[in-house]
């Protein structure tokens, strides 16, 4: 379900956390983990599935949990998500998001208009991430919604090779992928991995791209996805979205 270096929830739980100063307050992988399965048990969501992605020698942590929903929006294509990230080598800020994955190839769909992290891990760092995991799992049925709702947009837009290869260009451009990043996204528009991607529309191009944003550290992966769904909104005309946080 993951990309990069993925672990077991042991391996995960057993990297040393760094020792606090006054002020860095590190909060503990294990405590994530812990803090958002409790969470989402408050609000009766049952976990189906969960993986976890280290990266930088176990200075970066990528969890993504799959959750059963009410039937209120249904997509059996796409199941409703919470994802989170924390670093331990301070290169990544404490955050969390809900949203979705898309089933056939694991892909994520994040909006940036949903992610919200800690200002910093300072004395209060605990009750900021407290309030995003709580807003996480209070807004996966509104998050799920928009996925769903974006899917539907963007499978009725067709779109020519032409154009395909022209916006992934601008997305270079832009930097909101790496070159080697592009290059996977480019193979994957010309020949998809997953027949479900096969016909060309834009749905089929936002997959190309988020295929491709799995290359790359783990702990950067939420960073790049929001990014993509960003450049999707503006390139098919969605609603835009927030400004994306550093990653």
């Amino acid at each position: 379900m993951l990309i990069g270096n993925r672990a077991s929830e042991a391996a995960v739980r057993a990297i040393p956390v760094p020792p606090r100063t006054r002020s860095y307050n590190p909060i503990a992988y294990g405590d994530v983990i812990d803090m958002v399965e409790t969470t989402a048990g408050q609000y009766d969501m049952s976990i189906i599935d969960r993986g976890f992605a280290l990266g930088k020698d176990g200075g970066q942590l990528f969890a993504v949990w799959q959750v059963e929903g009410s039937d209120a929006v249904g997509d059996a294509r796409i199941v409703r998500s919470i994802g989170m990230r924390q670093s331990y080598n301070k290169t990544l800020a404490l955050g969390g998001v809900a949203g979705a994955t898309v089933m056939v190839c694991s892909n994520l769909d994040f909006s940036g208009s949903d992610f919200r992290q800690v200002r910093k891990n300072t004395t209060n760092v605990w009750d900021d991430f407290r309030s995003i995991v709580e807003r996480a799992c209070a807004d996966v049925e509104g998050a799920y919604a928009r996925s769903v709702a974006l899917r539907g947009s963007l499978e009725v837009r067709e779109i020519s090779d032409r154009k395909a290869y022209a916006l992934l260009g601008i997305a270079q451009g832009e930097g909101v992928l790496k070159p080697q990043q592009i290059t996977e996204a480019f193979r994957q528009w010309n020949r998809p991995a997953h027949e479900e991607f096969a016909p060309r529309n834009a749905w089929s191009f936002y997959n190309a791209m988020t295929e491709a944003a799995k290359r790359g550290p783990a702990g950067g992966y939420l960073g790049r996805g929001l990014a993509v769904n960003a450049f999707a909104r503006r390139a098919f005309g969605a609603p835009a979205v927030l400004a994306l946080p550093d990653a």
